[in-house]
């Protein structure tokens, strides 16, 4: 599973009265992310009406002193959503506060940060942010204000792919432009690099987020033989990465894979299918393993059905087994 902004938006304080971005959000599993620019000096604190609790991530908040500038990043994992989700900012806040709410789905269930977010500020139209990361392709969020330009075009450096340019569109606060921007990087170390069309200066923010780590398979389920009208017995091993382990064994005898339906035990790790007709050979089966964090697929295996011995021969018949004196055995056909 990857990580993925939802739904995203973004609202304009007046003075030092916070101001309420709202959003449709899914109803569970996402977690979610606040982020706040303001004056230098303030103390936010966010809630939203669904409950989550936030905790401000590290290297936050960061404070342009030069700017009278600052900062501020929350973010609230494994959280609820819904319908008019909306996020609040109380405490002592100051300078016409900008508040994000952003819905982040498949992201991981703990340890969601990957790295330290990174930090700029300059005074003028480019912008550099350098993000340690771990894991390739997760997702890279970046806070961005940009003086003078509500809707500054921001272009990404190469190793950033599926931007998507003003996510929540450009607001203007005191002659300052302020935009969400949204990458993946293609692989560690990310370095997003905002380049702004316009402004004379500028602070981002960039918050890389770990996707959900999925069941991890440690032993695949194998091919084998059956004697026609037996069952076979199929296992698979696994390791949840987060909640319990679920199975689902699946075979393909509509044409596509869906759940079994005979046999026991289809949804354990060991699953003993029914009797297989002859012309149930090459028949496939796979597991499906799911936790909290999404499913993970086993690798597909084929069940081949075995005919009778005395079948090879022609005979529609089995054999049946009479007896010759002196202890010789010889075979009589039906």
């Amino acid at each position: 599973m990857t990580a993925a902004v939802g739904q995203s938006a973004v609202a304009l304080g007046s003075g030092s009265a916070a101001a309420t971005p709202a959003i449709t959000t899914n109803a569970l599993a996402s977690s979610f992310l606040i982020g706040i620019s303001q004056g230098t000096g303030s103390t936010p604190t966010p809630t939203d009406n669904y409950g989550n609790v936030y905790t401000q991530v590290s290297g936050s908040p960061i404070v342009d002193t030069s700017n009278s500038e600052q900062w501020n990043v929350f973010l609230a994992t494994n959280g609820r959503g819904g319908p008019s989700h909306s996020a609040k900012v109380s405490g002592a806040l100051s300078s016409n506060p900008v508040i994000f709410l952003v819905e982040i789905t498949g992201a991981a269930s703990s340890s969601i940060l990957d790295g330290t977010p990174g930090t700029q500020f300059v005074n003028g139209g480019g912008f550099t942010n350098q993000v340690t990361t771990t894991v390739a392709n997760d997702l890279v969020i970046s806070f961005v204000s940009n003086g003078s330009n509500a809707s500054a075009t921001m272009t990404p450096s190469s190793g950033l792919t599926k931007f998507i340019s003003n996510t929540v569109g450009g607001i203007a606060s005191t002659a300052i432009g302020y935009v969400l921007q949204v990458a993946t990087g293609s692989s560690p170390p990310n370095t997003p690099t905002w380049t702004a069309s316009g402004g004379t200066q500028g602070a981002i923010i960039t918050v890389p987020i770990l996707s959900a780590v999925l069941p991890v398979i440690t032993a695949q389920p194998q091919n084998v033989c059956v004697t026609q009208d037996n069952g076979v017995l199929l296992t698979v091993a696994g390791i949840a990465s987060s909640g319990a382990l679920t199975y689902q064994w699946q075979d393909n005898r509509t044409g596509s894979f869906a759940n079994c339906v005979d046999g026991s035990d289809a949804t354990t790790a060991s699953y003993t299918t029914g009797p297989m007709p002859s012309n149930a050979s090459g028949r496939q089966y796979n597991c499906i393993l799911t936790d909290s964090n999404g499913n993970t697929t086993s690798n597909t295996v084929s069940v081949t059905v075995l005919p009778f011995p005395w079948q090879e021969f022609g005979l529609t018949r089995p054999p049946r087994t009479g007896g010759l004196p002196f202890g010789l055995d010889t075979r009589e056909w039906w």
